[in-house]
């Protein structure tokens, strides 16, 4: 309802004026409104996004499925590798790596410190604690505490172990996962593996062949007849010698307690 203005008492009555600030009343009213209006549709379409973008994540993961597991498994129980479709396509299975780099925090400077069990025949086996760490870290750097109570009652052998901590740490850079046909052979964890892959040149450049020493972490079969295999990075030198033992055995270390 429009507002009515009225005047009483003595003094001057400026219509104009009156009629000028009704204008600009008004107008921004409408101007609030539009913008009101308009922040509205945008959430509207910033909904409908979300929307879509969840819809198009559930269908990637569809067809991923479809192409990492379901042709796989049925090319495999066909004893086939490859098939040619009716448009003249072929759809071929092939292995694929995939490599994750360690975060950031796993690649900062660290202490290790090692609980193992005291053993002395005439007491009970009380716990220690020993920590270990390069001579350039802060004494100050945060500390991982690795317990091995239940197996190791030696400090040497702790020793040994948070230098093994801090030289893996050191020196392999990154991770690798890859499935294969069902293992049957005695690899287990802990076991080490060479992996050659060849990188296809793009240009004129011949291909590359890299040959890689990894670690075995973990191995998992699945009813599909699929082996994932799990591995971190396990560098060598050039006289093939491991560099993470190489660094445990020569390296140089501070023993804090």
């Amino acid at each position: 309802m429009q507002k009515v203005k009225t005047f009483t008492g003595s003094g001057s009555f400026d219509v104009r004026e009156e009629m000028l600030k009704d204008s600009k009343d008004l107008l921004d009213n409408v101007e609030v409104t539009t913008v009101a209006q308009e922040c509205v549709k945008l959430k509207e379409k910033e909904d409908e996004i979300a929307a879509l973008e969840e819809q198009l994540k559930a269908k990637k993961a569809e067809a991923d499925d479809i192409s990492s597991r379901v042709i796989p498994e049925l090319l495999a129980e066909q004893g086939l590798s490859e098939i040619k479709l009716a448009d003249g396509s072929k759809v071929s299975v092939k292995k694929e790596y995939r490599c994750t780099l360690p975060k950031d925090e796993d690649r900062r400077e660290f202490i290790a410190g090692c609980v193992y069990r005291e053993s002395d025949p005439g007491n009970i086996g009380k716990q220690k604690t020993l920590t270990v760490k390069y001579p350039a870290t802060s004494i100050d750097a945060p500390t991982e505490q690795f317990d091995m109570s239940a197996c190791c009652t030696n400090p040497n052998h702790a020793i040994i172990y948070a230098k093994y901590e801090l030289a893996r740490r050191k020196f392999s850079k990154h991770n690798i996962s890859f499935s294969v046909p069902l293992l049957t052979t005695e690899l287990i964890p802990t076991d080490i593996i060479k992996i050659t892959r060849t990188r296809k040149s793009s240009t004129e450049d011949a291909d590359r062949t890299e040959t890689e020493w990894y670690q075995v972490t973990a191995i998992n079969h699945s009813a599909s007849g699929l082996t994932e295999i799990n591995a971190s990075h396990f560098p060598v030198n050039g006289s093939s010698i491991s560099e993470i033992s190489n660094e445990v055995l020569n390296g140089t270390f501070t023993v804090l307690s």
